[in-house]
């Protein structure tokens, strides 16, 4: 299951990934939402994105990697790019890979939402309470065990 929110007017994208109903239609869903913000934003804007991968959540399958190495090779693909997981091996591969890959934007994996927001933040100079309203309405849904 995928909840995703965009704010056009700062260039920003969150994307809350769980688990439940078909998980690899959550990637191509999100591959869109990176297209259209990459679509609306102004030509000096930096996108930032936040991708939230809770437990439980399948990884991408071999299209979607595809499909989102191709966007996010892009030239206009620029920005910040901060993941969210509490697996540490999957951390761990992510951050590896990215020694390996030139690319036109700047990503980092947090344990935290918090952690991921103070570096968007700091990065882009800008303040995301969307993430904030985003991350209080999936705690709320995780507490009551929807």
């Amino acid at each position: 299951m995928i909840t995703l929110e965009h704010d056009s007017g700062k260039a920003l994208v969150v994307a809350w990934l769980s688990s439940g109903g078909e998980m690899q239609d959550d990637f191509g869903q999100l591959i869109g939402l990176l297209e259209k913000a990459l679509g609306q934003k102004n030509a000096d804007q930096k996108l930032a994105i936040m991708v939230v991968m809770e437990s439980g959540h399948a990884l991408p399958n071999a299209f979607w990697r595809s499909r989102a190495a191709e966007v996010t090779g892009r030239d206009d693909f620029d920005g910040y790019l901060a993941i969210v997981t509490q697996n540490k091996l999957i951390r761990g591969v992510l951050t590896a890979l990215d020694w390996l890959r030139d690319k036109s934007y700047q990503d980092k994996v947090f344990p935290s939402v918090e952690e991921a927001k103070a570096w968007l933040e700091q990065e882009r100079g800008d303040t995301f309470t969307l993430i904030d309203i985003v991350n209080r309405r999936m705690s709320g849904k995780r507490a009551a065990g929807a």
